[in-house]
């Protein structure tokens, strides 16, 4: 003997499947991801978070990649900090990220020197190269660091 399943017992896990895709569709087409809480974070946080693509995508939107702004507790120290972009990612070691900061726009001699000398200041030789790699002409290459202090 066979017992049959009534058609909405069967037809019902697939309509809820259903509901529940059109839900999580309609949650993302408005902003909201449906899967995990997305902190926005600025150009200093991308930074030290070695998001090298945020970065350079907000320096294209007009974001100043020398001015400072705060770092939230977790992402470079346990305590808040306020740091240029650059000097978050030289503080997170990630000669990477310097690079895409020096060459999103062109760096002038004052600028560059204090760059020199935050790289000089860890013990990060690929750091150092890609500062010095992007020496503006004229600017001499030895810089006088004396009495410069990491920002951390």
């Amino acid at each position: 003997m066979k017992v049959r399943l009534p058609a909405t017992a069967v037809a019902l896990p697939g309509a809820l499947v259903a509901f529940w895709s059109l839900g999580l569709c309609v949650a993302t087409a408005v902003g909201a991801n449906p899967f995990w809480r997305e902190q926005p974070v600025n150009i200093s946080e991308a930074a030290a978070l070695r998001d090298s693509a945020s970065v350079v995508r907000s320096i294209a939107r007009g974001a100043d990649p020398f001015a400072p702004h705060t770092v939230r507790a977790g992402a470079l120290f346990d305590r808040t900090v306020t740091l240029t972009p650059l000097e978050a990612a030289v503080a997170a070691r990630r000669a990477e990220v310097v690079e895409a900061i020096l060459s999103a726009r062109p760096v002038d001699g004052m600028a560059w020197s204090r760059a020199q000398c935050l790289a000089a200041s860890v013990p990060d030789e690929d750091i150092r190269e890609v500062v010095t790699a992007h020496r503006p002409e004229g600017v001499a290459v030895d810089v006088d660091c004396a009495g410069y202090t990491r920002p951390w």
